[in-house]
């Protein structure tokens, strides 16, 4: 965000604007303390906040008004690892809510109708802070952002961006499906592939049997399925920008380049407990 200050403004003005903002009365006083860099028109603070990371800078704009920028650099614990490859153990995900309650994702997920993930939030959750435990092989580390968060590329919030991400993650590096681990395969036709992956008598085969002739004709024309070729293409859409992950790179060494938290992540070691919380996130959906 920025905003914009009138000539005149003292520094200790822009001090208070922050603190009030922010909300966070400390964060500012540690902005004074740890100020880096100090430019004819431009002066930047790094700042470290209960495990969340800032950059903020005042610039001076074309009209001589002071610029105010914000900027999270990422959502903490994960500083000092730098190119080091994360190991994780155990995640588990609480919520601070605006009263300061702290919930279990059981807790939490009774204030939604059909589930804490892809659906609009309730305004009882407005201000509400995920706070993300993680146990690895550099011991336990605490990250945190609001569960209102949009993600900006993706277009919805940042705790669907990152169930949807490792989820598909998941398929691909073990190519199975990730709720039930069957290998994806190809299958001549769509009808074959719900059979298959869902059962002779279960709900998702039935409705596809009670299918309209417009949809049958649909379904038909469509051809076989190989979902194989399917996740690739996924991920390569997910991946196809990406100065830090490649197919190869994956394969080879293993590893993926988390932007969201940048980290390195160890695949064989992590997407186990990856794919546990996401159970138990997609676990609340009714």
């Amino acid at each position: 965000m920025q905003t914009f200050f009138p000539n005149g403004t003292s520094y200790s003005q822009i001090v208070d604007w922050m603190s009030k903002c922010l909300k966070y009365k400390e964060l500012v006083k540690e902005v004074l303390l740890k100020r880096n860099t100090l430019g004819k028109n431009r002066l930047t603070f790094k700042v470290d906040y209960n495990g969340m990371r800032f950059k903020i800078g005042l610039k001076k704009g074309p009209n001589g008004e002071l610029i105010n920028s914000i900027q999270f650099i990422n959502y903490g614990g994960f500083n000092h690892v730098n190119d080091q490859v994360l190991k994780i153990d155990k995640i588990e995900l609480r919520f601070k809510c605006r009263d300061g309650r702290i919930q279990s994702i059981e807790e939490f997920s009774r204030q939604f109708e059909r589930g804490i993930l892809f659906f609009e939030h309730p305004e009882t959750v407005n201000d509400s802070v995920v706070i993300m435990d993680i146990v690895s092989n550099y011991g336990s580390h605490s990250c945190y952002f609001k569960f209102d968060r949009m993600d900006i590329d993706m277009g919805h919030y940042l705790i669907d961006e990152l169930v949807a991400k490792w989820s598909l993650i998941w398929t691909w590096y073990n190519q199975a499906h990730f709720d039930s681990n069957k290998q994806l395969r190809k299958y001549p036709s769509i009808f074959e592939m719900v059979k298959s992956r869902f059962g002779e008598t279960s709900k998702e085969y039935e409705a596809v049997l009670d299918s309209s002739p417009e949809e049958v004709r649909m379904y038909m024309d469509a051809g076989e399925v190989d979902e194989i070729d399917d996740i690739h293409k996924n991920m390569d859409w997910m991946i196809e920008f990406d100065n830090k992950n490649s197919f190869e790179k994956m394969r080879r060494e293993k590893i993926y380049f988390e932007h969201d938290f940048q980290v390195w992540v160890d695949l064989d070691h992590s997407l186990p407990a990856i794919r546990e919380i996401i159970s138990e996130l997609e676990g609340t959906e009714n």
